[in-house]
């Protein structure tokens, strides 16, 4: 049989006597060597290399064994691509170097002197001598060495936890998701080892030198030693809204050495011992809206002895993630500021019937705020802003595309409207009661026989008319007159006057359905708890946010190694809504099939029979969830028992089929539907007409305007907060209070409540815009941080307060004005005096400051002559555009 290299092959020569270790060579190969490299000179020979471990380990073992061990020498070098998911032993490396130096054993020469006289060692003491005459002289010397250091550096293999799934933090402190990491790994810190035997008392010594080392070439001290890491260092807890942050940390108990990064902490040197962590933090999330908390400690010193005491920068934080679902709106007003709202929605499409000239108001609620609004009308390009003008005096019709994003962290919410507008009267007429006028007649519908779809009036009244198809359907596309299709939509309403006749189709494109798989990952989901029903496995698919069921394949077997690229939840993405929406249950029945790999183990046939049968359940009780008391969906393989299954011979021989590598690709349940659903494209065509009224005395009409549209509710004033406490060896050094708030200004309410950006009074509080009112474009108004700042310096006895405030750098406009602006007619107002005093205490701050003041020169910037001899009684302008104001 072929022999790898072993390390004690490599090593054993050089403080072994020779022996041919003939079957016992396999059990000693489990170290084998990978590379490595030899040095020598007159002084010693140095061997340095790395070294694998090979073999397979199996707990429990055959037959009632504990474990098994069994090592084939001629197995393949360790491949990382088919490691075990969660920690695997053949990962583990050794970093190694031998060093035998050429001095002369003192033990050798002392057994050769006692042999003196024996005539049988006459030729073993004749070869001795000549290679070295004289033993215990000065080295170099060619007589039998004793001497060696064999230092050993353990790789120790990587924990790769399930339960956690990678993560990053935001630049505001919020935990997401993290793509860039495939898996969570916790590093174990490496161990270097000493193996030595000197030439004095002939004692073999095995001795722990450090822990936490990178290569052999790094300095030893036992005294100081690395924790294990971890790699992202944030991450979720599966199926929590919990988050943690752990980077590392590190134990010094050297009075002689510390490390680098905790030599860079304040109050640091050489002699310090103690705990160091970079960071700890834990997280906590309310999902996509709600409040997040965050939690934790930065640079966390913990000193021993003279250094006792604590260090570090303790935080907490609380962030309003969003109020509600994000949702876009649209209000339309004319020249003469009269509101109009939409006529129809469903979903996110809807209609409007409006004058010629109107003004467009987007309206966003839900979310967290600053929004990015972008419209575009019949396909052209997107502009963004919140107001648009909408022309419809030469085309009668237009395609409103509205496109929102909120500032959610991570992933951003999103939300989209499309209008289709059409120019019209959007008053209702109303007859007065009491005169002559004869009613309206009914409209009627002309259909061709056997049309399919057919279409059918649903409901009028003496001007509008709604069609629907019979039976009812839901994707349906209507089109007026030729015009363009509308999108999918169960209904559809037509202004009919009298003596009126409309052409109107409706069409309904093909769809073909073939059998869903829905994968899972591997041997998931999991058994219920005991005496559990087995609706209860729903909760293991659940909630929405995770991939625990994907219609595309899991890359590895663990839950954190992700999904392939080009999936989407099932029945919630896709085309899985439209397919259900149109099948008809009392038509069309629904098998779920359950499937799972086969590992060449026979005897996990139980297993999997049950594994299977599970999968089919969880995706049984899913369209249960989302189309309650719709479907009634069989499954398969059943009955719970596998005994008992009629097809159990076909179904095990079909698993057994099922082997890597593509093992993943049974992952699965598959929905199949009976019979097949799949229907051709369907279109039909009605004439909707209204006969003209009769004569008789013309009615007394009154024009009524439509009833004034809602504003939107106001965006949640609190954004976040956060306090931040610095502590250096047990003492108080500073504290840090700050946080974001989204005022309301005076801008947005009139926006809200008007639709208008024109006309503010000069001698009001209000927002600016380079010295004009707010433009449509300011998706931060009002978004304003603050800070308070509390610092104690004990070297000088100083306490040093600051406040800061400022608007967010997405607000165009600063935060507000108060009083007169060059440019503005004075007038005497309530503002005039008190903003008077203001500039007063402000000019007065700048006495004696000198010519580089910064807070005179920012007043002499806006017209305002602050001095030491100077006071101008006009208004003083504050302005909070940086979130660090100037200080004297």
């Amino acid at each position: 049989m072929p022999q790898s290299l072993a390390l004690s092959d490599l090593v054993a020569p050089y403080f072994l006597k020779g022996q041919n270790l003939n079957a016992f060579h396999a059990a000693f190969s489990v170290l084998r060597v990978v590379e490595h490299e030899t040095a020598s000179d007159a002084f010693g020979i140095s061997i340095r290399g790395r070294a694998e471990f090979q073999g397979r380990l199996s707990i429990p073992g055959p037959n009632g064994a504990l474990f098994q061990f069994r090592n084939d020498e001629t197995d393949p070098p360790f491949d990382p691509a088919q490691r075990d998911p969660v920690f695997d032993l053949s990962e583990t490396s050794i970093s190694f170097e031998l060093h035998v130096p050429r001095t002369a054993s003192t033990i050798i020469a002392a057994g050769a002197a006692q042999l003196a006289g024996d005539a049988n060692f006459a030729a073993a003491r004749a070869v001795l001598a000549d290679w070295d005459p004289i033993p215990l002289d000065a080295p170099p010397s060619d007589f039998p060495a004793s001497a060696f250091t064999l230092d050993l550096i353990v790789n120790a293999p990587t924990f790769r936890p399930g339960g956690l799934r990678p993560a990053r933090m935001t630049d505001d402190g919020l935990l997401v998701p993290d793509t860039n990491f495939s898996e969570v790994v916790l590093n174990l810190p490496k161990l270097r080892f000493r193996l030595a035997h000197d030439q004095g008392d002939g004692r073999l010594r095995f001795l722990l030198l450090s822990s936490g080392v990178e290569s052999l070439d790094d300095p030893t001290d036992i005294a100081t030693s690395e924790f294990i890491s971890m790699v992202p260092p944030y991450a979720f807890v599966n199926g929590t809204d919990i988050g943690i942050g752990f980077r590392g940390g590190t134990l010094d108990l050297s009075s002689e050495s510390t490390p680098p990064d905790v030599l860079e902490r304040i109050g640091v040197g050489d002699d310090w011992q103690g705990i160091y962590l970079p960071e700890l933090r834990v997280f906590v999330s309310g999902g996509r809206n709600g409040f997040a908390y965050q939690f934790g400690v930065r640079d966390f010193l913990f000193g021993f002895g003279p250094n006792g005491g604590i260090s570090g920068d303790f935080e907490g934080r609380i962030f309003n993630q969003g109020s509600g679902d994000l949702t876009v709106g649209a209000r339309f007003f004319d020249a003469s500021g009269r509101s109009f709202a939409l006529l129809e929605r469903d979903g996110a499409t809807a209609s409007a019937v409006l004058p010629a000239i109107t003004r467009m108001v987007v309206d966003v609620e839900g979310g967290r705020t600053p929004y990015g609004v972008s419209v575009s009308v019949d396909g052209a390009a997107p502009a963004t802003g919140r107001i648009f003008e909408i022309d419809l005096s030469a085309n009668p019709t237009a395609t409103i595309a509205i496109a929102v994003a909120d500032a959610t962290s991570g992933a951003p919410d999103s939300a989209a409207l499309t209008i289709a507008a059409r120019r019209g009267d959007p008053r209702t007429i109303v007859v007065t009661p009491g005169t002559a006028a004869e009613p309206a007649r009914q409209a009627m519908i002309a259909v061709a026989a056997g049309a399919n779809p057919r279409i059918v009036i649903k409901e009028q009244n003496d001007r509008f008319v709604t069609l629907t198809t019979e039976p009812l359907e839901r994707d349906v596309r209507w089109s007026l007159d030729g015009g363009a299709e509308t999108t999918p939509r169960p209904n559809f309403t037509v202004e009919v006057v009298a003596g009126a006749s409309h052409q109107i189709r409706a069409s309904i494109p093909g769809m073909t359905v073939e059998a869903m798989p829905v994968y899972f990952y591997f041997d998931l989901p999991p058994k219920p708890g005991a005496g559990a029903a087995e609706p209860q496995i729903l909760a293991s698919v659940l909630p929405e946010s995770n991939d625990q069921v994907w219609t595309s394949l899991a890359r590895g077997r663990s839950p954190g190694s992700g999904r392939e690229t080009g999936g989407h939840r099932p029945l919630t993405g896709g085309n899985h809504p439209a397919i259900f929406e149109a099948i008809d249950p009392a038509v069309t029945q629904i098998q779920i099939v359950g499937h799972a790999s086969f590992e060449d183990d026979e005897s996990k046939l139980e297993h999997n029979y049950q594994l299977a049968r599970r999968r089919a359940i969880a995706v049984r009780e899913l369209i249960h969830h989302h189309y309650p008391g719709r479907f009634s969906p069989s499954i398969d393989p059943e009955p719970p028992v596998k005994e008992s299954y009629v097809a159990l011979p076909a179904w095990k021989a079909a698993w057994m089929t099922h082997k890597s590598p593509s093992d993943r690709d049974w992952w699965k349940a598959e929905i199949k539907f009976n019979p097949d659903p799949s229907r051709p494209p369907r279109a039909s065509d009605a004439t909707l007409t209204r006969d003209p009224s009769g004569g008789g005395t013309p009615p007394v009409i009154s024009v009524i305007d439509p009833p004034v549209p809602n504003p939107p509710q106001r965006p949640d004033w609190f954004r976040s907060a956060g306090v931040k406490l610095r502590v250096i060896e047990s003492r108080f050094v500073a504290i840090q209070i700050d946080g974001e708030i989204d005022v309301q200004t005076a801008a947005e309410e009139k926006l809200r409540n008007t639709g208008q950006v024109q006309g503010q009074p000069a001698e009001r509080v209000r927002t600016l815009q380079r010295g004009v009112p707010l433009a449509p474009d300011n998706p931060g108004d009002g978004i304003t941080a603050f800070r308070f700042l509390l610092q104690e310096n004990e070297m000088t006895g100083e306490t040093v307060v600051s406040f800061s405030i400022g608007a967010d750098p997405s607000d165009t406009d600063g935060l507000l004005a108060v009083g007169w602006l060059p440019g503005e007619a004075r007038t005497q107002s309530f503002w005039r005096e008190p903003a008077g005093l203001l500039h007063l205490v402000l000019a007065a701050a700048c006495q004696g400051c000198g010519p580089r003041c910064r807070l005179a020169g920012r007043c002499r910037d806006h017209g305002c002559r602050a001095g030491p001899s100077t006071i101008d009684r006009r208004a003083a302008m504050v302005h909070g555009r940086t979130r660090h104001p100037a200080r004297c």
